[in-house]
């Protein structure tokens, strides 16, 4: 049998050998194997050649077998090691960027919050100077048809306390300007008539009468007030 082998070797060792002979009791004539030889495993692949007494051995060492893969391993863990920390590096501007767009969001709430009470703030201050204005311009129209009026006026309010007096009815009754005013009740104002001598009786019996009679809706044929 001629043995032909590569690399080539001076003398194939022991293991090899055994292995080698045994190709001849296989039916393919073929084989692959892992082999001890020389204190290395090593990956053997034989074939016998047809029509002729000669079996073709190969073999190389596990260590350079494995070389490539280990270098493939080596990049692929390098690749996915950046691509984790590039995604890591994504997730962690991303969250930063949502933290800041939050941010950001809650300045612009909080300065429409502040634009939307400045101006209702503006506008209840306009209307209320307004208003004011409005009722200020009413009361001297009231204030100056009362005191252009040539009758007295008085009006009482539900409790019968005086709400406003003209200053012709001070004058025809002759009475003082600073006892009649707003806020005095019927019956003061009945005695301080009896006082300067309007009328003339009892003030519970004058305060009965008018009050009904304002009761009926209709005034007194000579009213003491």
């Amino acid at each position: 049998m001629l043995l032909a082998s590569h690399p080539r070797k001076s003398q194939a060792e022991s293991s090899e050998t055994e292995w080698l002979m045994a190709l001849n009791d296989r039916s393919d004539h073929a084989a692959t194997d892992i082999i001890s030889a020389g204190g290395e495993k090593r990956l053997f692949a034989a074939r016998a050649v047809t029509h002729y007494p000669m079996i073709v051995s190969i073999s190389t060492s596990m260590s350079a077998v494995l070389a490539e893969w280990r270098s493939q391993a080596l990049y692929l863990g390098t690749v996915a090691t950046f691509a984790v920390l590039m995604i890591a590096g994504i997730a962690v501007l991303a969250i930063r960027h949502f933290h800041n767009y939050s941010i950001r969001a809650q300045e612009r709430r909080e300065r429409v919050d502040a634009s939307v009470q400045h101006k209702a703030t503006e506008f209840v201050l306009r209307e209320t100077e307004r208003v004011h204005k409005l009722l200020t311009k009413q009361k001297v129209q009231l204030d100056a048809a009362l005191e252009n009026m040539s009758q007295g006026l008085v009006m009482l309010d539900g409790n019968h306390k005086m709400l406003l007096c003209n200053r012709r009815y001070i004058e025809i009754y002759g009475l003082s300007p600073e006892i009649v005013k707003p806020g005095l009740t019927l019956r003061k104002l009945i005695e301080h008539q009896l006082e300067v001598g309007v009328v003339a009786g009892n003030a519970d019996e004058i305060v009965q009468r008018i009050l009904a009679f304002i009761a009926r809706g209709k005034p007194p044929a000579q009213s003491a007030c």
